[in-house]
Order: structure tokens, then C-alpha cells, then sequence
């Protein structure tokens, strides 16, 4: 059977399924899980608004029944989507009383409290409030060691995302320290063409580009797009790694090169966004500068 495809579509579909299974003794929390499944089919085709109105009925008949955990689950994906949004104090309220639900049904030290940290500190980057958003994802760290639900690869993702909140601070050195420990621990991991590398090399090379480490750059760029053109080289990801590499050969005097996979960038852009995007406007006109220094 073919899922629906669009809001209406779903609506229809909902329909039938209250004349069908409303005596159904599991009916409200099954229509619970089924309305954040079409939530989540929603988003992949960006009805953001329809996403929300049937979370937000979801989260209403999951407090009808006192489904605290669904209720939790809900708020968090709410707070995703407003995140994605940019409206940030609604992405901070839901995500806050996700937290407490949490907390209260799971514990302090549950997998789903420490993962809010996280999203949390996410939130609160976003919002520009950076001594919360370090707290957040120190907090987040703190538990991630002392509990034995996570992997390695996990505590990565922390360090990753805490490196990333000191790069938004402007504060480049704390934020190698921190990348560098994820790096390890997904370079002892995973295998070495893994996507997951890639961008903890892409953000490496961007890191020693702004401290002028530029021999250290170019070698974590080079392996970057080493690994995005084995895996998955018709990407936007090839687009960054070809950027940020032409501005490290900028930077090394290299215009020519640089240049080149300037070129090279703006080809992929126009191939992924035949009807045009804001970025090839941009790199065409870094483009002409550099031209004007020949």
C-alpha cells in the first residue's frame, strides 16, 4: 500500500482509520505513534506547518491518556522543528518541558535526559547564548562518561558539537582541543573512508585555516574530499570541501588552484540547483574578485 503523500492526503487517511478502530482498545495510543510517523513523512517533504498541527494533536491526546514518555517524545520533535525554523524560544520551551518529563518518568540519568542536554546546548548556540550552550553540552559530556548506555561514538558527537559552540564563540583553540578528541575516538572506530571522518575533517581543516595553520589544513581538507568523493561525490558536501579548499590555496597565495576548484564548485552548484540558489550568486562573485587579482 502506497503511505500518503501530503497533508490532505493524511487527513483522509486519519479518517478512515477513527471509523475503523475507534472501538479498538490500543486505538489512542497507536493513532498517537501513526500521527508522528505522518509528522515525520511531512518533514521529509518540508510541510513543516503540516508536521506541527499533527504533532500538536498527538501531544493532546497523549496527555488525554497520560502517555507521559509519548508526551515527551512530541515536545522534543516540536522543538526540532522550530529549531529548523529559527524560532528558538518556542525550540527552547518545548525542549524544556521535554526535559522535565524526562526527568520525571525516566530519570536523571536516563539515555533521554542526557540527550536533551544536548539538544538543548544545540538550542542555546543558535540563540547566540554560548556560556549556557557550553554548560548544556558539558553537562551532556559529564553524563554520557559516567553512564555505561553510550558508545564511544557518541561521546564524539559530544565533543564534535562542543568544539562547534566554542568555533560559533570565536574561541578557535578550545575549539580544536575538543574536535581533536572526537577525531580520535572515530578514527580508532571507524573505518577510514567512513562520511562520519569527513566531516570532522572538513571542520579540522576550517579550524587550523583560521589559526593560519595552513599546511595542517590542506591535509585535513584533502583527506576530507578523499572521502566525500568516494561515498558520495554529487553532494553538497563536495561543494564545501572544493570551497574550503580554494580558500586555503587562496590563503597559500595559490590563486590559480584556488581558482580551479572554485570553478569546480560553482559546476556542482549549478548541477544540484539547475533553477539557482543562493550560493553559486555568492561564489561567483569571490569568483570575480579573485579573477581581478591576475
Amino acid at each position: 500500500m502506497e503511505l500518503p503523500q501530503t497533508f490532505q492526503d493524511w487527513e483522509e487517511f486519519f479518517a478512515r482509520y477513527d471509523q475503523e478502530m475507534a472501538d479498538n482498545h490500543s486505538y489512542e495510543k497507536d493513532k498517537i505513534g501513526l500521527m508522528q510517523f505522518a509528522a515525520g513523512e511531512l518533514l521529509r517533504n518540508n510541510d513543516y506547518q503540516g508536521a506541527k498541527n499533527f504533532l500538536q494533536r498527538a501531544l493532546q491526546m497523549a496527555k488525554k491518556i497520560q502517555d507521559h514518555i509519548s508526551q515527551a517524545e512530541i515536545l522534543n520533535s516540536l522543538a526540532q522543528i522550530f529549531y529548523s525554523e529559527q524560532k528558538l524560544e518556542d525550540a527552547l520551551l518545548y525542549i524544556e518541558q521535554a526535559l522535565e518529563i524526562f526527568k520525571q518518568h525516566r530519570g536523571d540519568d536516563s539515555p533521554e535526559v542526557v540527550d536533551m542536554y544536548n539538544n538543548m546546548a544545540i538550542i542555546q548556540e543558535a540563540a547566540g547564548n554560548y556560556d549556557e550552550a557550553i554548560r548544556l553540552m558539558m553537562e551532556n559530556i559529564k553524563r554520557v562518561r559516567e553512564s555505561d548506555q553510550f558508545d564511544d561514538l557518541y561521546l564524539a558527537t559530544s565533543y564534535n558539537n562542543l568544539a562547534g559552540i566554542f568555533w560559533s564563540r570565536q574561541q578557535p583553540q578550545n575549539a580544536l582541543e575538543y574536535l581533536a578528541k572526537a577525531k580520535e575516538i572515530k578514527e580508532n572506530l571507524l573505518d577510514p573512508d567512513d562520511p562520519q571522518l569527513a566531516e570532522i575533517y572538513n571542520n579540522m581543516a576550517l579550524i587550523n585555516l583560521s589559526l593560519d595553520n595552513l599546511g595542517q589544513a590542506e591535509y585535513y581538507q584533502r583527506r576530507a574530499n578523499q572521502i566525500i568523493g568516494k561515498n558520495n561525490p554529487v553532494s553538497h558536501e563536495m561543494v564545501t570541501g572544493l570551497r574550503n579548499m580554494a580558500l586555503i590555496y587562496e590563503k597559500q597565495d595559490k590563486l590559480i588552484e584556488a581558482l580551479d576548484l572554485l570553478n569546480q564548485a560553482i559546476t556542482l552548484l549549478r548541477k544540484l540547483f539547475p533553477y539557482g540558489h543562493p550560493e553559486i550568486d555568492e561564489a561567483e562573485q569571490i569568483r570575480h574578485k579573485w579573477e581581478e587579482r591576475l
